[in-house]
């Protein structure tokens, strides 16, 4: 060959003798030169099989001069009845670089005659300079038998070698590529058609992985998967024998039912050795030839069985790392995405957005309703059953491409992607939503539980996905503050609340670093005889004016400022030493009420504090009392009556305000030996034109005289709420239809009220 060659593999240019190699820098001549005294024959051939370079070891081996066969095809040289075989074995050596120890085939010498020559074959990078594969051909020694099994022993064990390594350098999520990788080594054994991996999966067998001969395979193939024990020979195999077939029509005659299957795959003869994991049998690896009467050598049963051992291992290995991965990004009990998972996920869809805002990505939150109640009725072993039940019924109603992450608690995450609008949005939380309109049967307990969902959108790839979260978290407060089972979407309404409550916050932190903080006083008004009883210390600063805002309000700020332990200090310290100031003016308030934040209710820091300021002041414990929110308290009651009980051991009197927001059983209140319940203002603003308002505060009286506790309703506005809250009974009463929020010096400590 005079000219440049280049053949389809890798687009390598083969070079006629004499021509520097580019890559190498040696000449063909050289090459040919080094190899002049060596007894075995090399020819370098194409992928078309074309010779594009002979040794001279050819023309003592075959009597052929080696210039002659360049630019032959070698294929020519071949016996026919080898030639099949011989275009499958260069099928099976592309796929795989290395030293590739080949069979015994029958070439024709110059003279016309064929002679037996043991052939090697080199491929990879290494010699894609001179070819597709380099050959190395020789005659068989005085000591052939011998010096065979040795080359088959020592191919064997190199292949096993890579099959080891297939694994070592993979990383777990690209696990099948080492499996892959294995079977191909185990294909460029002798007489391999197609090489599997089963995998058993509850009652049946699935085939994970296959690798197929480019030529020689298998003509035809089995079902993807099979029943376990359903042929004698997956019987055998499970009871963790070797299967050797060498003809699998043999079977037909022991009365196999497997062997129609079989034949009909394609499938002569069959080489399998089970796959053993920590449990015993953990499926097969099968050796599959489609030629008739196989003799299988101890070779190809050893490297099976070892080969086999190494991929159960592996896959062992892979199946707990891939538990480890999914513990690391699932929820333990709904197997949903977890919160590292899902913001990952968020992050990703985000950025994806198109910055020409025709796109969009929502995020739904699902809190169900009264889920507290359900733990405190019937314990918190079937409130996970319940939860495990709605993440079931969510994930069936998931629409392609959604993510769904429990982020504690019984609040549920929905991820929906390619989102363009908000409307479409609102569409996926009503599908959602039926999941619930069903009721749920748990452990013989039929519970109807609604949800509430809020929802964040966005059209904007550079949105942070916390943010994302904070305005459906803020949506789906408000479903609930709106009567909860609603859907509600973030909007400017939310937008400006959001706006506000920032602000808020960084004017308390400027008030508190200012030294600008006050206490207001609200008087408390007995309904029966109209004397002030008693006076809540109300946090307020200049900015906010004569009203105070409410207590959560100011809570939600200086959490969000970061000081809420800090502000519960401050007011305690305050409220504290102004009962002194009154105790030396005799003006001696029958009590002073503090409202705490909801943390403090399960403080360890509290009761240290409240003796400390005692003594130092050395007030009557008496004239005290500490306020919590009603959810404070019922968010963990057992910590919360640690908390009360040593209050009361310190003299002071415990309050329950804001009362009816959340979800109290009977049994908790009693437990927590309450001095006074406070109705929450929303109820009592309701009262003269809402039944369902009145039918609360109504209960709540009732509920006060069973456990004996004294109600005093919030925020009565006006003389027709204050008739309403004195007919139905309220011990007490508190807003500016009565007394208006005072200053410690003006504050009315005794006198009466007129209440008609």
């Amino acid at each position: 060959m005079s000219d440049q060659r280049t053949g389809p593999v890798g687009g390598i240019a083969v070079q006629a003798p004499g021509e520097a190699s580019p890559r190498r820098g040696v000449p063909w001549s050289s090459l040919g030169f080094l190899l002049t005294h060596v007894s075995a024959g090399v020819v370098a051939i194409d992928d078309l099989g074309d010779v594009t370079f002979a040794s001279a070891g050819l023309r003592s081996l075959l009597g052929y001069d080696p210039a002659s066969l360049v630019g032959r095809n070698g294929f020519a040289l071949l016996h026919p009845d080898d030639l099949d075989y011989a275009v499958a074995a260069l099928s099976r050596w592309s796929d795989r670089a290395g030293v590739n120890p080949g069979p015994e085939l029958r070439i024709r010498h110059a003279d016309g005659t064929w002679i037996p020559v043991l052939v090697d074959a080199v491929t990879g990078p290494a010699v894609a300079t001179f070819g597709a594969v380099v050959l190395t051909v020789r005659r068989r020694s005085t000591h052939g038998g011998a010096e065979q099994e040795l080359r088959v022993r020592l191919a064997n064990e190199d292949r096993l070698t890579r099959i080891a390594t297939s694994f070592v350098s993979v990383p777990w999520d690209r696990f099948d590529e080492g499996v892959d990788a294995a079977l191909v080594e185990l294909g460029s054994q002798q007489y391999a058609g197609r090489v599997s991996v089963w995998r058993v999966d509850g009652p049946v067998l699935r085939r994970t992985h296959t690798w197929v001969a480019p030529a020689g395979g298998p003509v035809g193939a089995l079902p993807e998967e099979l029943p376990r024990g359903a042929w004698e020979v997956l019987a055998r195999l499970e009871a963790l024998e070797e299967i050797d077939v060498s003809s699998v029509r043999a079977l037909a005659a022991s009365g196999e039912a497997g062997w129609v299957a079989l034949h009909r795959g394609g499938v002569r003869s069959l080489l399998a050795a089970p796959l053993v994991g920590p449990a015993g049998f953990a499926g097969l690896l099968a050796f599959e030839v489609g030629l008739e009467e196989i003799t299988f050598d101890a070779g190809h049963l050893t490297t099976l069985r070892v080969a086999a051992g190494i991929i159960a291992e592996a896959f062992t290995r892979h199946d707990a790392e891939r538990e480890l991965a999914f513990e690391a990004q699932h929820d333990p009990l709904t197997g949903l995405d977890n919160r590292w998972r899902f913001l990952d996920e968020l992050s990703r869809a985000v950025a994806a957005l198109p910055a020409d805002g025709s796109g969009g990505v929502a995020v739904l939150e699902i809190d169900l309703d009264r889920f507290k109640s359900v733990n405190d009725t019937f314990g918190h072993g079937l409130g996970d059953r319940l939860l495990q039940q709605v993440a079931s019924r969510c994930l069936a109603q998931r629409a392609a491409g959604e993510r769904m992450a429990r982020f504690g608690g019984d609040e549920i995450l929905v991820l929906v992607p390619d989102c363009a609008t908000v409307d479409a949005a609102v569409g996926r939380a009503r599908a959602l939503s039926y999941c619930f309109d069903e009721p749920w049967q748990v452990a013989g307990q039929r519970l109807t539980v609604r949800a509430s969902i809020g929802l964040g959108h966005t059209t904007d790839p550079s949105t942070p996905p916390a943010r994302l979260l904070q305005e459906a978290d803020a949506a789906m407060y408000r479903a609930k503050d709106r009567g909860r089972n609603r859907i509600e979407p973030y909007d400017d309404e939310l937008r400006r609340a959001a706006a506000r409550r920032l602000h808020r916050s960084q004017v308390l932190r400027g008030a508190r670093r200012a030294d600008a903080l006050r206490l207001v006083y609200r008087p408390e008004v007995d309904l029966r005889t109209g004397a002030v009883r008693a006076v809540e210390a109300l946090l307020s600063w200049p900015e906010v004016g004569d009203e105070p805002p409410p207590a959560d309000e100011i809570e939600d700020a200086a959490r969000d400022a970061g000081i809420v332990q800090e502000l519960d200090r401050w007011v305690l310290r305050a409220a504290v030493g102004q009962l002194a100031e009154w105790h030396r003016a005799s003006a001696v308030p029958e009590v002073v009420r503090v409202r705490l934040s909801d943390a403090a209710a399960t403080g360890t820091w509290l009761l240290d504090e409240l003796r400390l300021l005692l003594a130092r002041h050395a007030v009557d414990a008496r004239h005290l009392a500490v306020t919590f929110s009603e959810s404070a308290l019922m968010a963990d009651v057992s910590a919360a009556r640690v908390v009360l009980d040593g209050l009361r051991e310190l003299g002071l009197g415990v309050v329950v305000g804001s009362f009816g927001t959340g979800a109290s059983s009977l049994s908790a209140l009693k437990r927590l030996r309450l001095d006074a319940v406070v109705v929450d203002r929303s109820f009592v603003a309701g009262l003269a034109a809402d039944r369902g308002d009145r039918a609360v505060v109504d209960a709540v009286v009732q509920i006060g005289r069973v456990l004996n506790v004294r109600v005093v309703a919030e925020g009565v506005d006006t003389p027709e709420q204050l008739a309403e809250v004195v007919a139905l009974g309220c011990g007490g009463a508190m807003g500016p239809a009565l007394v208006a929020v005072a200053p410690a010096a003006s504050a009315v400590l005794d006198g009466t009220v007129a209440l008609r």
